[in-house]
């Protein structure tokens, strides 16, 4: 029995994206892999809502953050971050590395963040020039109110950054209909591909930004919006990329993404919610409390409390261990409250996390 992810990402694919991956390797250039490169970007372009530019990289999701960060701001810039969980302290200290100033606005682990607060932050400093959220905060499974908070930037003419790592292309986030400047992702959670590749899209004012950063604030090479549209412009029929890109990872994505617009996104983003209220309705028939309400959740991740006196971290052992599928734990500081139950992809079925929900009830028993 194959082992199943039921985690926050990375997710198990499906059968034709392994198929993908495992085909011979190819090169990441010339007349065969252009239609390739091209298709790619049309379907990220159709998910994320943008007539934009789009950039498949080599790297995590922190790649593609960083791509953004380096061609958009500037050192000593004050940066709006929000933060309500541990990517966006993740953020804060990415920023403070490449020598930016965040300018936090907080919210408890176990809230959203707040849009009024956002803006009164945004009023008192009319220096700061970019906001940057995080739209699934995956410790908590709280959706972020992205669309307010990117209304507000909009009216006070900030940009608006969004991690949407963990959520693009499980829920809804029209980039350019919510008026969002920059978003980033990647490759292993709701696009249903491998690890291997950041996706970042931009609007022309990032663009523009980009293509004004004076030399003496270019901090990077590979990681500055030009250099990858350099190469598209140089050799678009040949080598539109700037290093060598994980083919076989790519080839994956191909076939997740090809999947995933031949079923339809508002069709994917249905069959999410009907799994979460599903999923959600048999934790609280075992006994297990949401961490958060459900109307908060993203529908591709769904967080618990854990017992008193049950370590989560057993029991996820106990389900691995009798039926190879693998759930999650709180993410610090939440590791020994929270059980975490990933519902993204469609590796998973229906019949999977029934399976896992009689292992978590049996777990359970045992340790009570």
């Amino acid at each position: 029995m194959s082992l199943k992810l039921m985690i926050p990402g990375p997710i198990s694919v499906a059968d034709d994206v392994l198929a993908a991956v495992g085909a011979p390797v190819r090169p990441n250039y010339g007349p065969g892999w252009i239609p390739i490169h091209l298709e790619l970007k049309d379907m990220l372009r159709q998910i994320i809502g943008t007539s934009g530019r789009v950039f498949v990289t080599a790297g995590s999701g922190h790649v593609g953050a960083e791509l953004i960060f380096q061609s958009v701001l500037r050192r000593g810039e004050r940066v709006l971050v929000g933060d309500n969980g541990f990517f966006g302290e993740r953020w804060i200290e990415v920023l403070k590395r490449i020598g930016c100033e965040p300018v936090v606005v907080e919210a408890p682990l176990d809230q959203r963040l707040d849009p009024a607060a956002i803006a009164r932050a945004f009023a008192a400093d009319p220096s700061i020039r970019t906001g940057l959220f995080v739209q699934l905060e995956t410790g908590s499974a709280i959706l972020n109110p992205i669309e307010e908070i990117a209304a507000i930037c909009r009216a006070q003419g900030r940009l608006c950054i969004v991690d949407a790592v963990s959520s693009l292309a499980g829920t809804p986030l029209p980039m350019d209909a919510w008026g969002i400047d920059a978003v980033i992702s990647a490759s292993q959670k709701c696009l249903g591909g491998v690890p291997g590749l950041a996706v970042v899209a931009v609007n022309e004012r990032v663009w523009e930004i980009a293509q004004a950063m004076p030399p003496s604030e270019v901090r990077s090479w590979y990681l500055h919006l030009t250099t990858w549209q350099k190469y598209e412009d140089e050799s678009p029929n040949w080598h539109p990329y700037p290093a060598t890109m994980p083919s076989p990872a790519m080839l994956g994505l191909h076939a997740a993404l090809s999947a995933l617009t031949t079923e339809g996104l508002d069709a994917r983003l249905a069959r999410y919610r009907q799994r979460a209220d599903h999923l959600r309705a048999r934790l609280a028939d075992i006994g297990l409390p949401l961490f958060v309400p459900a109307d908060w959740m993203a529908p591709v991740l769904t967080t618990s409390i854990a017992p008193a006196g049950i370590r989560p971290v057993d029991v996820m052992q106990a389900i691995l261990r009798t039926e190879n599928i693998m759930i999650g734990v709180g993410l610090p500081p939440l590791s020994d409250r929270v059980l975490r139950f990933g519902h993204m992809g469609v590796g998973i079925d229906d019949a999977d996390i029934e399976r896992m929900l009689a292992q978590l009830k049996l777990a359970l028993a045992n340790s009570l």
